[in-house]
Order: structure tokens, then C-alpha cells, then sequence
């Protein structure tokens, strides 16, 4: 393979690589969505009250939170399983 083709290869592949990643992304919001939709919508109608605000805003919050905490255990174990 010339370097050329590797060079076009590499960049397929970071292409596929942030497509995955946009795709994560849209799915992990959807999925927080309706998570604080379920926890925190307790009459939709034609705006929030104050609570309801607070709901999502502390939900996605924890939601955050959680998600890091996980992704930091996750890369300390695969660090120190090599």
C-alpha cells in the first residue's frame, strides 16, 4: 500500500471514528432527555414551572456527574490492566 493510500486510509477511518462519536453523543442526549422527561414532567403544557426547571437541570447534572465518574473508573482500570 503506498503512503498515499494509507494516508487517505487514516483519514477514513478518523472520519468513521468522529461519526461514531456524533453518534454517541446523539444518542446519550436522547437517552438523557427522556430519562428527565420520565423523572421530571409532571403536566406538560405551554411552560415549565420552576420545579419542573430544577428537575432537569439537576437530572442532567447528576446525569453528567455519574457518566465522568464512570468513564474515569473505566480508564483507570484499562490503564492499570496493561
Amino acid at each position: 500500500m503506498s503512503a498515499e493510500q494509507q494516508k487517505l486510509q487514516q483519514q477514513l477511518m478518523q472520519a468513521q471514528q468522529q461519526l461514531q462519536m456524533q453518534q454517541k453523543m446523539q444518542e446519550t442526549i436522547q437517552h438523557l432527555t427522556d430519562l428527565c422527561w420520565e423523572k421530571c414532567m409532571k403536566s406538560p403544557g405551554s411552560s415549565m414551572s420552576r420545579t419542573e426547571e430544577r428537575c432537569f437541570e439537576n437530572c442532567a447534572l447528576r446525569y453528567r456527574d455519574v457518566s465522568q465518574l464512570v468513564m474515569d473508573k473505566l480508564q483507570s482500570v484499562a490503564q492499570n490492566s496493561m
